[in-house]
């Protein structure tokens, strides 16, 4: 397994790729005094949340990210339960209901309006004549797998893993459906170094070659075998 390897003092500093495209390096981290007010303004959000679920979850846990997507699909699995697998079709209204209730401003030629972080969200995916299409279903899956990266350029589970937790993914087999059933764990642990991601496609009829299933690039866990 590769180590993490994100450095905070490269951020900023731009690179070339071997295309020769020049990108500047974004930052991906909190610093401390980021992570002392979000861990306090989290506090104030859950306030209301039952005991019972929050017992669920480490209690240096707290979901560092801004207000959008990655935060409401987050937000969901901590809400319905953390470290118990959700199923992919419970997770998707769930994520709406939280967006929906996150309101934004936005201005435009100069008049200002309401929306949400829902609607706003929809209106990003990709055209259906897109060669790149993904409806919102594929757009959450993706997220939820670009919350597992911990290293290259774009590291963004690396908030997460931050606070003491990691994102993990489970694929079952179904007779009802070719690509198989979906679920999803937010887990917690004690520090940062046990924060590894989780891939499980044990109780999945994978080929015989699973090559694809393996990456030398995910820094987490890959279990294939029951």
């Amino acid at each position: 397994m590769n180590e993490v390897t994100y450095d905070y003092n490269r951020v900023g500093k731009q690179i070339t790729d071997k295309k020769g495209k020049v990108s500047k390096i974004r930052k991906y981290h909190m610093e401390p005094e980021e992570i002392g007010d979000a861990s306090a303004k989290w506090l104030k959000e859950i306030d209301l949340v039952p005991s019972s679920i929050r017992k669920l979850a480490h209690s240096t846990f707290f979901n560092p990210y801004r207000k959008g997507i990655y935060y409401a699909q987050l937000q969901v699995l901590y809400l319905l339960g953390a470290n118990q697998w959700h199923e992919l079709s419970v997770l998707v209204p769930k994520i709406q209901e939280v967006m929906e209730n996150i309101p934004i401003t936005k201005r435009e030629h100069g008049d200002v309006y309401s929306t949400n972080s829902w609607k706003l969200f929809k209106e990003k995916l990709p055209s259906s004549h897109s060669n790149i299409n993904k409806d919102i279903v594929g757009k959450i899956q993706e997220n939820f797998v670009f919350m597992q990266r911990l290293t290259g350029l774009h590291p963004s589970g690396y908030k997460l893993r931050q606070v003491f937790a990691a994102l993990d993914y489970k694929r079952v087999s179904s007779s009802n459906m070719s690509s198989g059933m979906w679920y999803y764990r937010l887990s917690t642990y004690d520090n940062m170094e046990q924060a590894i991601p989780t891939r499980d496609f044990s109780e999945f009829d994978t080929p015989k070659n699973n090559k694809k299933y393996v990456t030398s690039k995910f820094i987490g866990k890959i279990i294939t075998i029951k």
